[in-house]
């Protein structure tokens, strides 16, 4: 597949792992993306956020941005 570059998109984007990952309980009542944790699933889900940052990275890569 040719790479197009366009002036309109990054050629680099700063990604940042999440190093303690937990829902906001001020915000998770009107904001339909937040779950209840499941109780003593903090180290579950912050290494599964850890994860999905590090798969999204892999992805930008594979697709040709730089990624910081």
């Amino acid at each position: 597949m040719p790479s197009v570059r366009s002036i309109q998109a990054p050629q680099a984007v700063v990604m940042i792992h999440p190093q303690a990952f937990t829902p906001n309980p001020q915000t998770a009542a009107d904001n339909s993306f937040q779950r209840a944790q499941p109780p003593g699933d903090g180290h579950g889900l912050a290494a599964r956020a850890y994860d999905e940052v590090t798969a999204a990275v892999a992805t930008l890569e594979q697709h040709g941005l730089q990624v910081h």
